[in-house]
């Protein structure tokens, strides 16, 4: 069924879902669509769930405040009219907190995601001051190599240009909360896990909270440009 219009959705991902796919999520939303009669645009070899994209994918475990996702309709639907019919569908852990169309022929919402903010909590022995001293120390590095093993080979990058910001939100009895901006890239995106094994911390971080992600309004070439200082004829 060709698609009729986009929406595109903000919501929440709770507790109950840290464990969740973005196969798993992308089901859920479909699921909820059928059961409120909302008919889902697919092609005949397209999965069951049809079309619907996601703006980031949230990291294995985590929570969060504020995610996006479009779908895309056979069948035309007011946003005011989803608000009240995909609710009583959802599961317990995902919440619809918004919805309105847009359009059909603008860029993918995976090519709009500029950054994420997280905050993480990790155990750690470290007296405060190491962790402070370990911030500072990536936030003034200029570049950091990193390699990143796959199950057949290795991607070897620079981390520093995918952390924006970072800060120690609390220090906890042998814990600490972190928080981070990474950035998203075509190529990639900062992984909260990655930057707590730059900043020393030997074991995985026990929380992951994502607070939001920024999506852009600006047409993709243009917003390189500007990434890359080139603001000309703007």
């Amino acid at each position: 069924m060709e698609p009729l219009q986009r929406i595109r959705l903000t919501y929440s991902q709770g507790e109950e879902l840290r464990q969740s796919t973005q196969r798993d999520l992308a089901a859920l939303w479909a699921q909820a669509c059928a059961a409120s009669g909302i008919v889902l645009a697919h092609n005949e070899d397209q999965r069951p769930e049809g079309r619907i994209a996601f703006a980031a994918r949230l990291p294995a475990g985590a929570t969060s405040d504020r995610e996006f996702a479009d779908i895309e309709t056979a069948v035309h639907v007011c946003d005011d009219d989803l608000i009240l019919l995909l609710p009583p569908h959802l599961p317990p852990g995902l919440r619809l907190l918004a919805a309105r169309e847009v359009g059909r022929h603008g860029p993918a919402i995976s090519t709009l995601a500029r950054w994420s903010e997280y905050l993480v909590e990790a155990p750690d022995p470290r007296e405060e001051a190491a962790v402070r001293k370990a911030i500072e120390g990536l936030l003034s590095a200029e570049t950091l190599p990193w390699e990143q093993a796959h199950e057949k080979r290795v991607s070897r990058y620079d981390l520093r240009p995918l952390v924006m910001d970072l800060a120690l939100e609390e220090a906890r009895e042998g814990a600490y909360v972190l928080r981070m901006r990474l950035r998203h890239t075509n190529e990639r995106a900062g992984r909260p896990e990655q930057v707590t094994l730059a900043l020393g911390f030997s074991e995985a971080p026990t929380r992951l909270h994502r607070t939001q992600v920024y999506l852009s309004r600006l047409p993709e070439a243009i917003q390189r440009q500007r990434e890359q200082g080139d603001e000309s004829g703007w």
